[in-house]
């Protein structure tokens, strides 16, 4: 079967040739997806992400923005490389596949079950209704195998492998002497790599690809492929670029469905999003729908798309409202100017508090973005847990203000910021105090330095006053008792049962802080079994009798 990658696919190069497998075959490689899922993340190197759980395409984001970023502010002239796999799961040598297995230490009878899983795939082709004679096929993978994107995880990995080695040997240039800043990042088959715009890094680079591709049949289009420049003079490294065969793209590019800049993104990088959202569903089809269809198409639909930027990126308050914009026209459609209207505020809240469950964009961007503060600081195995991620005052205050360190060690607790002190910070229990301390010590600092000798005193600066000298009095009492163990600390997360990161646990939370429970908070609309029968009954709960109009002023 042929699916075409674009709307005007002409030549056969613009399909994509999907292999349908049956049932018993893809219960056999069910099986065995789900007995190599939990290994994959051991074998597997921190910069490749796909098909791993606990891993994401974020993480590849956040890593190659942030080396990016950092080499920029390190004034480093760098190459980034945007390559492009050609066919990449249609053109994988079965085996190069073995051969990496076997290197990795599965064994023969494993082999044997994936061997017979592979050799059993074929093609026909339809000339005039008439299936023609059997293709074997003998390699590449099949689409819709649950199999086949962890065992092309597996084989790409390799790339990343090779890539290091040569970086060992001195056939590559580390990318920074001091800062280690990863060269390359995989999401499957997109592969970012940075690199020296010098002619031997470049030459080696290509060197690399080609043996990479000669072994596993997955070949680099440099055509498609891309260079940016970063700190780098377009006239100088122009030969060097001209020799790898790709295009010079200036930033910002896409990658991976998000804009990649180096500053934060403006409102017109960000337009496309807005675009996008809002033709998702032409006017017209709106009016055909019914309300409570309606509002699903805005919780399961409209916030999809902008939930995958706001993730990775903060974007402009601009974009917030061109957002938000969009999904106060679809839910209810057009309505009379007699009607009541409700803030949209209340409507754009869990329906444990009273909302009808539709995302607030804005705060639901900022509970999700929290995410990358808790990994930093839980997850050191991270590809870019050694780059130092930006992060807004408002992210601080609320992952600050939403979790809790178990002192151990002292090791992972910082003095100055962590509440590790009864359940509070330093901050909370001498906020004086706390404003002497200058911003660089507030994420330096950890509770074994800061208790050695009582060094965290060194740490004050500025005039002191009453106030101060109280304060400091006060937080010397409190922590002049404290003995550390050998165990190391734990933090642990206020809103989650476990203690541990949950998105819908912070989404709620933010919810709470930023908004009282009201009448409507009483669940009664949600025993209701159909949609539109909820909707009425949250309607009554809010005392309107007619059909609810959501806009920016309300009551």
């Amino acid at each position: 079967m042929l699916l075409p990658k674009r709307a005007d696919a002409r030549c056969l190069g613009d399909y994509r040739p999907i292999s349908l497998i049956h049932l018993v075959a893809k219960i056999f490689a069910k099986v065995l997806s789900l007995r190599l899922a939990p290994k994959l993340n051991a074998l597997v190197s921190a910069n490749q992400n796909a098909f791993i759980p606990g891993r994401s395409l974020h993480d590849n984001f956040v890593l190659v923005r942030q080396s990016a970023r950092l080499l920029h502010q390190l004034k480093a002239p760098r190459l980034l490389l945007k390559l492009d796999l050609a066919r990449a799961f249609n053109s994988i040598s079965w085996p190069f596949l073995f051969e990496v297995l076997r290197q990795y230490g599965f064994g023969n009878r494993f082999l044997d079950w994936l061997a017979i899983l592979l050799s059993s795939a074929s093609t026909k082709v339809l000339l005039n209704g008439k299936p023609g004679p059997t293709i074997w096929h003998r390699c590449g993978f099949r689409q819709g195998d649950p199999l086949s994107p962890q065992l092309f995880v597996l084989a790409v990995d390799t790339l990343s492998r090779l890539l290091r080695r040569a970086t060992e040997t001195g056939i590559l240039q580390q990318l920074h002497p001091r800062r280690p800043i990863p060269a390359v990042s995989l999401y499957a088959d997109d592969v970012i790599l940075f690199c020296h715009p010098t002619q031997g890094d470049t030459m080696a680079v290509k060197g690399v690809l080609q043996l990479f591709g000669r072994a596993s049949g997955l070949q680099v289009n440099f055509l498609k492929s891309s260079a940016t420049l970063i700190y780098c003079d377009a006239d100088d490294v122009a030969p060097i670029i001209d020799a790898l065969g790709c295009p010079i793209v200036d930033l910002p590019i896409t990658y991976l469905g998000i804009p990649l800049a180096i500053k934060r993104p403006s409102a017109a990088l960000l337009q496309p999003v807005v675009d996008k959202t809002a033709g998702m569903l032409p006017t017209w089809k709106a009016r055909l729908m019914n309300k409570a269809g309606r509002l699903a198409f805005v919780q399961a639909g409209l916030s999809a798309i902008p939930i995958h930027q706001l993730l990775a990126l903060a974007p402009p308050k601009r974009i917030i409202k061109a957002l938000e914009k969009i999904q106060r026209g679809v839910p209810l459609g057009r309505t009379r100017r007699s009607q009541r209207r409700l803030n949209w505020r209340r409507v754009a809240r869990p329906i444990s508090l009273g909302g009808l469950g539709v995302h607030d964009l804005e705060r639901t961007g900022l509970a999700l973005r929290t995410r990358w503060l808790w990994l930093s600081r839980t997850d050191s195995a991270r590809a870019w847990s050694g780059l130092d991620l930006q992060f807004s005052a408002d992210e601080r205050a609320f992952f600050f203000a939403s979790t809790t360190m178990q002192i151990g060690n002292g090791q992972l607790a910082l003095f100055w910021e962590d509440r590790w002190i009864d359940g509070r910070s330093v901050s909370e229990i001498a906020p004086a105090l706390y404003s002497c301390i200058p911003k660089r010590r507030h994420k330096l600092r950890t509770v074994a330095d800061g208790l050695q000798a009582n060094s965290w005193g060194r740490d004050i600066q500025g005039t002191i006053g009453i106030q101060e000298i109280g304060e400091y009095l006060q937080l010397w009492h409190m922590i002049e008792h404290t003995t550390l163990s050998a165990e190391p600390d734990h933090l642990l997360w206020k809103w989650s049962s476990n203690g541990t990161y949950s998105p819908p646990a912070r989404s709620r939370r933010r919810y709470t802080l930023a908004s009282p429970r009201d009448a409507a908070s009483c669940g009664r609309w949600r025993m209701a079994f159909r949609p539109t029968i909820g909707r009425a009954t949250y309607r009554a709960t809010l005392g309107f009798k007619r059909s609810v109009s959501t806009c920016n002023s309300g009551t």
